[in-house]
């Protein structure tokens, strides 16, 4: 495909002289309108644009799945949907700015969506905490302020980098730490049979720590896919 701007040029022969013929190509637009209709999930939302209805796939977000029957609702699902329903509630006009591949293979359209002020959204949700953030065949046109976003949400320990939310990982590292915290705590008459099975337990515990915290780590560098 030849890409915005190129220049084709081609040689024409009229009645054996020689032509150069110079053909610009328009460039693909770089941004289009849309309208809210609805929101799907938190990182999909249904649009109307340019006379036909579709779904918008926000860009270099991964936010909790809320939708697929093969697996269960995952933590901060629903609260993510309704972040972004709260941001965008139907008839919002916006406008979709766009990297270099617009659809992707579920045939959403791939975009930055951003509001009359010029709100990236797509940043405003990993702000809260509520996305992952992924680089997806190599689209990383918003990438940096993505990022930075959820580098803040992280830093305030937001949403998915909360501790004291049950199901996120820190907050289930903080539980686990707690219960091997309190399976090595010494405890009066105690067989020793019981001793040894308080330091299986809490070795399989701290263990089951490790691992959690090993996940939270492995969050960042965003993956690429």
């Amino acid at each position: 495909m030849i890409g915005l701007g190129k220049v084709l040029l081609g040689l024409l022969a009229v009645g054996g002289v020689s032509t150069a013929a110079v053909v610009m190509l328009a460039p693909e637009p770089s941004a289009d309108s849309a309208i809210v209709t609805r929101v799907i999930d938190g990182d999909t939302v249904e649009m109307e644009l340019g006379g036909r209805t579709e779904p918008i796939r926000l860009l270099n977000i991964d936010t909790p799945e809320t939708k697929d029957p093969n697996q269960p609702v995952q933590c901060l699902g629903p609260e993510a949907a309704a972040y972004l329903s709260n941001l965008l509630p139907p008839g919002t006009m916006v406008r979709l700015e766009y990297d270099r591949k617009r659809i992707d293979r579920f045939d959403r359209r791939l975009a930055a969506v951003l509001t009359a002020d010029d709100t990236l959204v797509n940043a405003e949700v990993a702000r809260q905490g509520l996305a992952a953030v992924v680089v997806i065949d190599g689209k990383n046109r918003f990438h940096p302020p993505i990022a930075a976003a959820r580098d803040e949400a992280a830093a305030a320990h937001r949403g998915l980098y909360s501790p004291e939310i049950v199901c996120t990982l820190p907050g289930q590292v903080n539980t686990v730490t707690a219960a091997a915290q309190a399976l090595t705590a010494p405890k009066v008459a105690m067989s020793s049979a019981e001793l040894d099975a308080a330091a299986a337990a809490a070795a399989n515990v701290a263990a089951r720590a490790a691992a959690l915290s090993d996940a939270l780590a492995s969050e960042r560098p965003d993956p690429v896919l």
